[in-house]
């Protein structure tokens, strides 16, 4: 799919540096969804090694192909926009376009926490099991998520650091005031105080989490 779309950019009668950034925009909004699909099967498959109790694939499953129906209908979204373009394509539709994408992965990380919330609700109901204990227990022995992404179909080394800037939305050579900028941006957004939505103070955890990780580095 990716493949294709990357012929058809090429081909596109627009300017060349628009053609450029295009490319990248839409190679990282592919590569950002995909992670997020793996990132939802890393940690599914984790509670499947370490909770012996949980036996229900079925309902696991269903939550994956359930998140990746939701993220292979946003990417279409993203494909049939890119086809409608023609040689009046200019700069200003490119940031409109960026903005969609960015829009589309804030809400897919929304569907990613809401779907594991939904998972550990389904242990707790099921098993009777306490998770945030379990997860203390098995933490020393849990894979990281690196070492999963390394095999992933993505194809190149995936860390905390790159999904911290995957949560804040931005590029891995982002400075730290574009760092500082994406947070307060996400951060007003998400906020409790501003945001009434079930998930935004999860949202706003992973925000946090994201930004005090890569202000560390600062």
């Amino acid at each position: 799919m990716l493949k294709n779309k990357t012929n058809f950019i090429n081909n596109l009668k627009i300017q060349e540096q628009l053609k450029v950034e295009l490319l990248f925009l839409y190679e990282r909004f592919s590569n950002k969804t995909i992670n997020l699909m793996n990132k939802l099967s890393f940690e599914i498959q984790n509670i499947k090694n370490n909770i012996n109790q949980f036996t229900d694939t079925d309902f696991s499953s269903n939550l994956y192909n359930e998140f990746k129906l939701k993220v292979l209908m946003n990417q279409d979204i993203i494909e049939n926009k890119i086809e409608s373009i023609d040689e009046s394509f200019k700069e200003i539709d490119l940031k409109k376009l960026e903005q969609l994408m960015n829009e589309i992965i804030y809400k897919l990380n929304e569907n990613y926490i809401l779907t594991i919330k939904k998972l550990k609700q389904f242990i707790l109901a099921t098993y009777e099991i306490d998770f945030e204990s379990i997860e203390i227990n098995f933490s020393k022995n849990k894979n990281r998520f690196e070492d999963f992404s390394h095999k992933n179909i993505l194809g190149y080394n995936s860390n905390v650091d790159f999904w911290s800037y995957e949560i804040l939305g931005i590029s891995l050579n982002a400075s730290d005031m574009q760092i500082k900028q994406a947070y307060k941006t996400l951060a007003k957004k998400y906020h409790p105080d501003n945001n009434k939505d079930p998930e935004a103070e999860e949202m706003m955890k992973l925000i946090n989490k994201a930004y005090n990780i890569l202000k560390g580095k600062e």
